[in-house]
């Protein structure tokens, strides 16, 4: 019996042909696996997992190393090894996973600093508190400010200097530097959307650093973030407790060992940003 995905990335599933298409596997781990494919990257996850952007969640573990054993196909029906179907999109939930163009409202980075409180240590999060606790906090410390300072000057060339300098910086399968920047991405107006900026700093970026890291950087880039993050906006534009704004950003600190809290200390800046600039840059002043 295949494994059944019980939800799957709806732009991903729509990108992937009727008819099989040749994939091969790009990586595995524990906890994930990378296919490569005509439509780009996709992820599998176990059970529990949030849906990313270009991946699908599984009914249940497999063993995803033994991905390499076959000759493998990929179609909108599902995974195909050696012919035989080995992993099933027939029944999979299909979620939206783009940002809506709710604007943040003024104030809403001070719920995730005081979250950022208690995770100092972590990654990049004591640079949310003007400090600098390690190696790589002390070497991005001035490219992210001079990256921040870029991008609200509004001139493209600098902009992407600055994300090119700051690409692919720390540890982890998805660089520090990196998940940051698709934080701060996911808190930039819609505009910088609307007119390509934010497509362009993450393309900029994705071209410096490793596959893995790229693939989620081009789907911020394009307005695309996992099903946690999206819950965590909807829970500051719509101002929800302070339970539920937890519980929010508590799933999104869970990614990796310290990839989510690196996203949420880009994600801070980027609110931080936004705010104090009322959102416009320099050259629309």
């Amino acid at each position: 019996m295949p494994v059944r995905a019980i939800k799957i990335c709806a732009s991903l599933w729509r990108s992937l042909d009727q008819e099989p298409c040749p994939a091969s596997l790009h990586s595995a781990f524990q906890h994930a696996a990378n296919l490569s494919t005509d439509a780009g990257m996709l992820t599998l996850l176990p059970p529990g997992k949030g849906l990313q952007p270009g991946s699908a969640v599984l009914e249940r573990e497999m063993g995803f190393s033994r991905l390499g054993a076959y000759s493998l196909t990929v179609g909108q029906d599902g995974i195909f090894a050696d012919g035989a179907k080995l992993i099933s999109f027939q029944q999979a939930q299909r979620l939206e996973l783009r940002l809506d163009e709710a604007f943040l409202p003024p104030g809403s980075e001070r719920p995730v600093l005081d979250f950022l409180s208690g995770r100092r240590g972590t990654g990049l999060v004591s640079l949310a508190f003007q400090e600098a606790d390690n190696p790589w906090t002390e070497f991005l410390s001035p490219r992210l400010l001079a990256f921040r300072r870029a991008v609200w000057a509004g001139g493209a060339d600098g902009a992407r200097q600055a994300a090119r300098r700051i690409a692919g910086c720390g540890p982890g399968l998805t660089p520090s530097s990196d998940d940051w920047l698709c934080g701060y991405l996911a808190a930039l107006p819609s505009a910088f959307r609307r007119d390509g900026t934010a497509a362009l700093l993450a393309e900029t970026a994705a071209e410096a650093t490793n596959d893995i890291s790229a693939n989620l950087l081009r789907w911020a880039g394009k307005g695309y973030f996992s099903e946690d993050i999206l819950a965590l906006k909807r829970c500051l534009c719509h101002d929800s407790g302070a339970a539920e704004r937890r519980t929010a950003m508590e799933r999104v600190a869970s990614f990796g060992s310290s990839s989510g809290c690196d996203f949420l200390t880009g994600f801070y800046f980027g609110l931080l940003d936004t705010n104090t600039t009322g959102g416009k840059r320099l050259e629309e002043t």
